[in-house]
C-alpha cells in the first residue's frame, strides 16, 4: 500500500455553493482544501474550511466558528488568511469539535487554534490564536478527537495533548493544551483517533489503543476507559482471536475501530452499540461481506465524529478499484452503494459532499490545464538561486568534458518543492515518500538538459525540443 495514490481527490465545486460569496479566482487558485464537519445524534455541523493555495503557500480559513478560533473577523465574501502560516507548505489539517490542527510541509510543526474551556489563555485573555506546538521537535502526522491530539514525530515517538477525560492522552490529569504528554510508545508508523480513543501501529505492525473502550472499540476487557496504550487483538464470534495478525493500517468513528491487516483483510473492533438493532445488524453484515469475499482493502476513511460512517474502497480481483460507503445512520443513505472514484460518491447521492481528510483539488486543472491558475511571480522565479520560494534544488554532476558552456563541476536547477507536488503526480510522490523533507536531491538517471526540459515543461507548458534533439544525437554519435 506504499506510494499508492490518495482516494482525496475532489473538486471543490462539490462545495461552491457554500463558497459562492468568495471570489471565483480565488477559489480556482485552491489547491487543498478541508471542511471542518462533525455529526452529532445525526445532527451535521459544519465549523467552516481550511483553504490552502500551494503556489503561493498562503493558508485561509473561512466560517465563523473558525475564524472565531483563530481570532479572525469572518467575512462572507472572503477567506481570512491565516499569516502565521506564511510561506508554508500544508501536509495535513485535521479537526475535533471545538478546534483546528494544521502539520506543516517541510519543517513538520504543528499549529493548534481553538476554543475548549479548558483552553489555555493568552496575555489579552482571548487564547484563541494559532500557536505553535513545539519549536524544537520535527512531525510527521497528526491525528485529532474530540479535543484531543495525536502527534506522531518524525523519529517515530509519539505524543499526545489536549481533553483527558477517557484516558486517551495516557496522562493522569484532566486536560492539558499546552504541554505534550508523552505516551512512551517508540517506532509508531500509522496514528487515527476516534472521538473519545486513540490508535496507533507500529513498525512491526502490532496495534495499541487507548482512551474510551465503552463500545468495546479497543478490547473486550470489562473497562469502559483505558489509560496506557493495549495491545489489541481482534476477535470472530466472541471466542476466535486473530492472534497472528499483522496491521497497516487504521481508521475510527466514534464508537468503532477498523484495521486493515498486512493481508489486506479487515478488522472491527466494537461489540457494543448504543445505536438501534437494524443499523448494528446492516453494519455488521457489511464487514462480514468484506471478510468472506475475494477483496482485499488497501484504505479506509472514516469520519471520527460520526458513529458508524465509514468509507472503505477496495481493490479487487480484477484490478479496478470500487468504492464502498457504509451509512448505518442514514448520515448519507440507507444502503451500501459501489462507486468507482471518491468524486462519484456526491454524483450518485443527493446529499452533502463530506471532506474526510485534507482533499487535492482537482477543479483547478479544468481550464488549460495548470497554467490558466499559474501566476507570473512563480514563473519568475524559475531556476532562481537567490529566490525565496524555491525551497529545492536538483543536482547534477557534470559528465560531459567536451560542453565547452559549462565548467566542471555541478549543475543544478532550482525549483519550488510544493508547485512540483501540484502539478506532478510523480513528484508529488517522490516528495512525499524518498525525497521528503531532502533541501537537495542528486540526479544521476537523467541527464541534466532532459531533465531541465521537463521541470520547463511543468512550468511554461513547453519545451525546446532542438536543445533535446542535440543531445539525443550526441549520444547516437
Amino acid at each position: 500500500m506504499n506510494n499508492k495514490k490518495s482516494a482525496l481527490k475532489i473538486s471543490l465545486k462539490n462545495w461552491y455553493h457554500k463558497l459562492q460569496c468568495i471570489d471565483l479566482n480565488f477559489l480556482q487558485q485552491i489547491t487543498n482544501f478541508i471542511e471542518l464537519i462533525t455529526f452529532s445524534y445525526k445532527n451535521y455541523k459544519s465549523s467552516g474550511f481550511i483553504l490552502h493555495l500551494g503556489i503561493k503557500k498562503q493558508t485561509y480559513a473561512y466560517g465563523q466558528q473558525v475564524c472565531g478560533w483563530l481570532s479572525l473577523k469572518h467575512q462572507q465574501n472572503s477567506a481570512q488568511e491565516i499569516r502565521i502560516l506564511s510561506g508554508k507548505s500544508i501536509r495535513k489539517v485535521a479537526y475535533g469539535a471545538n478546534m483546528v490542527v494544521i502539520l506543516t510541509e517541510n519543517d513538520g510543526q504543528i499549529y493548534i487554534a481553538g476554543n475548549h474551556k479548558y483552553w489555555p489563555k493568552s496575555a489579552d485573555q482571548n487564547g484563541q490564536e494559532m500557536r505553535l506546538i513545539s519549536k524544537t521537535k520535527q512531525f510527521k502526522d497528526i491525528a485529532c478527537g474530540h479535543s484531543h491530539v495525536l502527534c506522531l514525530e518524525d523519529n517515530g515517538h509519539l505524543y499526545t495533548i489536549g481533553w483527558n477525560r477517557f484516558g486517551q492522552c495516557t496522562s493522569t490529569i484532566e486536560y492539558d493544551y499546552e504541554n505534550l504528554i508523552d505516551t512512551e510508545l517508540t517506532n509508531i508508523r500509522t496514528i487515527a483517533c476516534g472521538w473519545m480513543h486513540s490508535l496507533a501501529v507500529t513498525d512491526d505492525n502490532r496495534l495499541f489503543g487507548w482512551g474510551c473502550n465503552l463500545y468495546k472499540q479497543i478490547t473486550d476487557e470489562t473497562d469502559t476507559k483505558i489509560t496506557k496504550p493495549y495491545l489489541m487483538i481482534a476477535s470472530y464470534d466472541d471466542h476466535y482471536l486473530y492472534i497472528n495478525d499483522k496491521y497497516e493500517n487504521i481508521s475510527a468513528g466514534e464508537c468503532f475501530t477498523l484495521a486493515i491487516t498486512t493481508k489486506n483483510e479487515i478488522r472491527h473492533f466494537q461489540n457494543h452499540f448504543y445505536v438501534d438493532d437494524f443499523s448494528v445488524s446492516k453494519f455488521g453484515d457489511s464487514i462480514s461481506r468484506i471478510q468472506k469475499s475475494n477483496f482485499q482493502v488497501t484504505e479506509i476513511l472514516s469520519l471520527s465524529s460520526a458513529n458508524l460512517t465509514c468509507i472503505l474502497y477496495e481493490n479487487h480481483q480484477n484490478l479496478s478499484t470500487i468504492f464502498f460507503i457504509f451509512d448505518p445512520q442514514s448520515l448519507l443513505s440507507l444502503t451500501m452503494i459501489e462507486v468507482t472514484n471518491f468524486q462519484e460518491i456526491f454524483y450518485k447521492f443527493s446529499t452533502i459532499p463530506i471532506t474526510f481528510g485534507w482533499c487535492e483539488n482537482i477543479g483547478r486543472y479544468d481550464s488549460n490545464l495548470y497554467h490558466y491558475f499559474m501566476s507570473e511571480s512563480i514563473s519568475a522565479t524559475f531556476d532562481c538561486p537567490d529566490s525565496e520560494v524555491n525551497d529545492l534544488r536538483f543536482e547534477f554532476p557534470h559528465d560531459d568534458d567536451n560542453d565547452d558552456d559549462t565548467k566542471k563541476g555541478i549543475r543544478y536547477i532550482y525549483v519550488q518543492r510544493s508547485y512540483l507536488r501540484m502539478v506532478s503526480e510523480y513528484f508529488n510522490r517522490m516528495l512525499s515518500n524518498e525525497w521528503n523533507r531532502q533541501k537537495s536531491i542528486r540526479i544521476t538517471t537523467i541527464s541534466y538538459d532532459i531533465f531541465y526540459q521537463y521541470i520547463q515543461l511543468l512550468y511554461f507548458g513547453k519545451i525546446h525540443l532542438k536543445i533535446i534533439w542535440n543531445k539525443i544525437r550526441q549520444n547516437l554519435n
